[in-house]
């Protein structure tokens, strides 16, 4: 009898922090010459990428003045990593929210 695999929940911080960064170190090449900086505030977290520090990894916290902020709900970054986010719609009617270049 086969085990059936449990579906973990969503968590933008696994996403984030163990997927993203795992993909950035494994595709570093793709980022070089880069020289910008990303903060990302899902519900009451913050995590930023800086992308003009050496070896950049996503990290929770802000950043002071980053180039590029996205700010949405838990719900709507999972529907954004699935691809199931409306972004026209949700820019809006506010319920994605980008700032900066």
């Amino acid at each position: 009898m086969m085990a059936t695999k449990e579906k973990m929940p969503f968590s933008a911080q696994y996403f984030l922090e163990v997927k993203m960064n795992k993909k950035i170190k494994e595709n570093f090449s793709s980022l070089e010459g880069l020289d910008c900086s990303y903060q990302f505030e899902i519900d009451d977290d913050v995590w930023n990428l800086d992308l003009t520090k050496k070896n950049p990894q996503i990290k929770s916290g802000p950043l002071d003045e980053p180039d590029c902020a996205i700010k949405l709900s838990s719900e709507n970054f999972e529907k954004l990593v699935r691809g199931k986010l409306n972004v026209p719609l949700d820019l809006v009617t506010g319920k994605l929210i980008i700032k900066g270049d």
